[in-house]
């Protein structure tokens, strides 16, 4: 036999081999990875979920082929691949394939694998909220001690029901220097000033070089309505713990208690201190105490929230003081109208400029409930006239047609409008035109009647003329707008 014949004969045997080496290799068919397969069924548990959850997703492939065979199961959220796994699959059979997956961010999803499809809704996780009452603004005017017959004593109602206690603050120095074994009470009362928890801690816990903020621990007080929170250090006023008093606003929950002969504590009807001393005024003087806490996301809210104010002042230059009489609010935000805005509970504002100011306040509580309220707060000059706009219904009139012409103005108080002038542009003087021949609308504003025979384009120019309060007379500012007649 030739080489030739040979080396075919020897390529046939080869090809032979390779095509029945994989049924014959260990006696085992060997499956197909690319079968007749089908997605029976996808389930996604829990269908929702809140961020941060593990969710499990099963689906159910079905072999419809005539051999086993190898399914490359490829799992896509919103048509991006996410993870892939390969299952054997028997003739005819049915397997499950199983993937567990996290998803942090919020919203709603698609979930793909093979034909089948679900979805899955992850939601924001809501957790308890952090809050912090309190009635000072951290900045102690002086430290008060009390005798050893008085206690101090601040009063408080959450914004939401339940409201779980987690640590009072308290702000204040040791005074004197016998303190070995000397203790202070904190004990918590419910509106009926029933004690819901006490305990002692050493006076030491306070800084005797320096006034400072101490922290104590309460173990998750649970209260659905107005509670107390009491010190009492039993010590003279020379000795023990001085707290820090505030007077940044008017006191509505600072108090002090009174030792009865039984041991216990009633709210004292007296205010122990000389009137020779600021605290001597008990509503200058809030006791720098607070209370920290949680709601929890069921909380329900205990209070509603009100808001309103009023002002103080109304020239232009001066600081207008403005009072917040908003109700069971934790945070403010003023609009002034001029483009400038304040967070502060009750400010102060300068206008530069004469007019009539559209001023809000938007006010939140705890839970994060808001309210706002607005009002026209008009700046004056100083014993003038100030005339601020034209206010021109029409732009166009016709010939011959009387024109409306509305003026608005400030006038401070004592001062006699006597004349308004209005000029036509070229025509010249009309008028002028006495105050008795004006029609008056709500207070600021007056309106004349005007018309012209020629058409045209005109300037509209206005002043008025007044007698002030000592009797001179004297000329307002000019104001004017353009008027087409046509």
């Amino acid at each position: 036999m030739n080489k030739k014949l040979l080396m075919l004969i020897s390529g046939i045997v080869v090809g032979f081999l390779l095509v029945i080496s994989p049924a014959c290799s260990d006696g085992k068919p060997k499956t197909s990875t690319v079968p007749g397969f089908e997605v029976i069924s996808l389930k996604v548990t829990p269908s929702e979920v809140i961020d941060g959850d593990r969710v499990d997703i099963m689906a159910q492939v079905k072999n419809q082929d005539d051999k086993d065979g190898v399914y490359n199961a490829i799992l896509t959220i919103d048509g991006v691949e996410v993870e892939k796994k390969s299952i054997t699959v028997a003739s005819g059979a049915t397997e499950n394939v199983t993937f567990s997956l996290l998803k942090e961010k919020p919203g709603n999803y698609k979930i793909t694998l093979g034909g089948a499809s679900s979805t899955l809704t992850v939601k924001e996780k809501v957790v308890a909220k952090e809050v912090e009452f309190k009635y000072d603004d951290g900045e102690a005017r002086d430290y008060i001690a009390a005798s050893v017959d008085y206690g101090y004593i601040v009063d408080f109602l959450p914004s939401a029901k339940p409201f779980i206690i987690k640590k009072v603050r308290l702000f204040g120095t040791l005074a004197g220097s016998d303190w070995e074994g000397k203790e202070f009470i904190l004990a918590i009362w419910d509106k009926d000033s029933k004690v819901l928890f006490t305990s002692r801690y050493p006076v030491t816990k306070f800084g005797f070089d320096r006034p400072k903020w101490i922290e104590i621990e309460i173990p998750s007080l649970e209260v659905s309505d107005k509670f107390y929170v009491h010190i009492y250090t039993g010590t003279e006023r020379r000795e023990g713990i001085h707290i820090g008093a505030d007077d940044s606003s008017l006191n509505e929950h600072s108090n002090m208690t009174i030792k009865q002969a039984d041991g216990t504590f009633r709210i004292s009807e007296k205010w122990p201190y000389s009137a020779s001393y600021w605290f001597g005024d008990k509503s200058k003087v809030n006791w720098m105490i607070r209370v920290m806490g949680t709601i929890p996301p069921s909380s329900t809210p205990t209070i509603s929230l009100f808001t309103d104010f009023s002002w103080k002042g109304k020239y232009l230059g001066e600081e207008i003081q403005f009072t917040n009489r908003s109700e069971n609010a934790n945070s403010w935000l003023w609009d002034f109208g001029d483009g400038s805005t304040s967070n502060e509970k009750e400010p102060r504002h300068s206008y530069k400029s004469v007019g009539i100011y559209s001023v809000g306040l938007e006010v939140k509580n705890i839970p994060g409930e808001s309210a706002k309220k607005t009002k026209e707060v008009a700046i004056f000059k100083k014993g003038e006239v100030c005339l601020l706009k034209i206010a021109v219904p029409l732009e166009t009139i016709k010939p011959a047609t009387p024109y409306s012409a509305v003026i608005n103005f400030l006038a401070d108080d004592g001062l006699e409008i006597l004349d308004a002038y209005f000029y036509w542009d070229s025509e010249g003087l009309i008028g002028p035109i006495k105050v008795r021949n004006l029609t008056y609308g709500p207070p600021g504003i007056f309106t004349c009647y005007l018309q012209t025979n020629n058409p045209g384009v005109y300037k509209l120019r206005v002043f008025v003329k007044y007698k002030s309060s000592g009797g001179e007379v004297k000329q307002s500012n000019e104001v004017n707008t353009t008027i087409r007649v046509l």
